[in-house]
């Protein structure tokens, strides 16, 4: 990617100045710096979805028995399209088609199970943009590269359901996982080192949607207004 790409040609360019004198594959370099922090502004990025897959049962290899792993989708790749893939590796195990934990006696089993579900990446604050408006297309790749925390929500009913208002006493369960590296990384995973839960209580969570809401027409926004040609239909949707 272009983010990663950049400091490698900068420390190259001051090779070319400093120690080599070559000012022709200087100039060619900083041609090429440029086209990098152009394509941020314009380029087409591809969205890698993650997701929390958890492996159980003693039927299983010792190096995923019973422990939890953060995946990186290929581009585009949908939940759907990513089971079958891992499913191709371990054909003798079975999904779990619910994701609350598993009893003891499916852990404990001689059997082989597989437990996916997609989570949200959550991108550290970056000291460098602190007191800084950032554009939104350089945001973008900071949001989904560079990870190690990850989001799942479970939506849970507390008390009565109003029937009028479903929303109204709808909490939501948080699980916040942390990785032991970044991802991306070295491999398209890595184990969970640690999670924490919490409670999202409904007026909270219906503030974060509006957020990630204001935050996709902000990206909409920006990108359309460099790339006016491209077709907007079927590109963004919002909760």
């Amino acid at each position: 990617c272009w983010e990663e790409g950049i400091p490698l040609l900068l420390e190259l360019m001051k090779r070319y100045r400093l120690q080599v004198f070559n000012y022709k594959k200087l100039s060619e370099s900083h041609r090429q710096l440029a086209i990098f922090y152009e394509n941020i502004l314009k380029g087409e990025r591809y969205k890698h979805e993650y997701f929390r897959v958890g492996f159980y049962g003693h039927g299983l290899p010792l190096f995923v028995r019973n422990k939890v792993f953060i995946y990186r989708g290929l581009e585009y790749e949908s939940i759907p399209a990513f089971t079958q893939r891992l499913q191709a590796e371990f054909p003798h195990a079975k999904l779990l088609s619910h994701n609350t934990p598993p009893d003891d006696v499916t852990r404990s089993a001689d059997e082989q199970f597989i437990q996916i579900c997609a989570v949200k990446p959550l991108a550290e604050p970056r000291s460098e943009f602190d007191g800084v408006e950032v554009d939104e297309r350089i945001l973008k790749y900071y949001n989904n590269n560079q990870i190690k925390k990850f989001i799942l929500d479970r939506p849970v009913h507390r008390g009565q359901i109003d029937k009028d208002n479903e929303f109204k006493n709808l909490w939501i369960e948080r699980i916040i996982y942390t990785t032991e590296c970044e991802l991306p990384g070295i491999l398209k995973w890595f184990e969970v080192s640690e999670q924490v839960t919490e409670q999202v209580c409904p007026p909270k969570y219906a503030c974060e949607t509006v957020q990630i809401n204001i935050q996709q027409i902000r990206h909409m926004t920006a990108h359309y207004k460099s790339n006016p040609k491209v077709n907007i239909v079927g590109k963004y949707r919002f909760k």
